[in-house]
């Protein structure tokens, strides 16, 4: 197989598994986008270290089958250390990607008619401290009546009061919007900060619900306004009454 050829399709490898996104038309068949402006600076040295690889790979491309075989040997090698330095870089942005602080929607599975609880979480590092969040989550209202909202641990820890509050759609009229606000008499820190609950209308239809993460915002414990990234939007999975739900082990949210 073609060397030059082989490292691009490793690259893009590469590229797709820490968030780039091929773009059609792109002349190094890389992708061309990252999820983030906070590792624009990663991008830039990324693209450096694709550009050395290629040159290596490029000299081993030309080398006709008669040459000097510790040439391509080296050629080779440069290939193979910018595929290491790669690797490196990746595994940091995708390390710095998961410190980034953000407010999550989560996902079950019902029937119609059922109750359900959805938790929301707060996720980062360790060493992340919140005082007070907030977030905003439509749902379609002629499919799902909202309850309560419980305290989750995360919260609970914290001292924190928990509140949600059901207002219009700005855009929407089939779908309304829950308001959450979580204020911490001490710092929260990452995990399930809250479960909404909902009932499924006995009519529903089987299918997939979105609940869309409108907006979210955080301080930090001395009052000022604390940087979140962008957070997921939650998933109903309706399945029909004669159906059986499957049966998922359980997971720690704060990914």
């Amino acid at each position: 197989m073609d060397l030059q050829v082989s490292a691009q399709r490793i690259c893009s490898k590469i590229m797709q598994a820490v968030g780039y996104r091929a773009s059609p038309g792109a002349g190094n068949g890389l992708g061309s986008r990252v999820p983030s402006n906070r590792v624009a600076g990663k991008r830039r040295v990324i693209h450096m270290k694709i550009d050395l690889l290629s040159s290596g790979v490029r000299s081993a491309s030309r080398m006709r089958p008669g040459s000097v075989s510790c040439v391509r040997t080296a050629a080779i090698g440069t290939m193979l250390s910018g595929l290491l330095v790669l690797l490196a870089v990746a595994g940091g942005f995708t390390r710095a990607q998961a410190q980034e602080v953000r407010i999550n929607v989560g996902i079950t599975s019902a029937k119609p008619g059922d109750p359900i609880d959805i938790p929301m979480t707060l996720s980062g590092s360790s060493d992340v401290e919140v005082k007070q969040l907030t977030a905003r989550i439509s749902f379609p209202k002629d499919i799902l009546s909202y309850q309560d909202v419980e305290t989750a641990l995360a919260a609970e820890l914290a001292d924190a009061l928990v509140t949600a509050e059901v207002q219009e759609h700005p855009d929407r009229r089939s779908h309304s919007v829950l308001a959450l606000t979580v204020v911490g008499q001490n710092p929260v820190k990452p995990g399930i900060i809250a479960y909404l609950k909902f009932r499924v209308a006995p009519d529903a239809v089987k299918g997939d619900i979105n609940l869309d993460l409108l907006d979210s915002s955080a301080t930090n414990p001395d009052g000022s306004q604390m940087e979140l990234a962008e957070g997921d939007g939650g998933l109903i999975t309706l399945f029909g009454l004669d159906e059986d739900i499957p049966v998922v082990g359980c997971f720690f949210f704060t990914h």
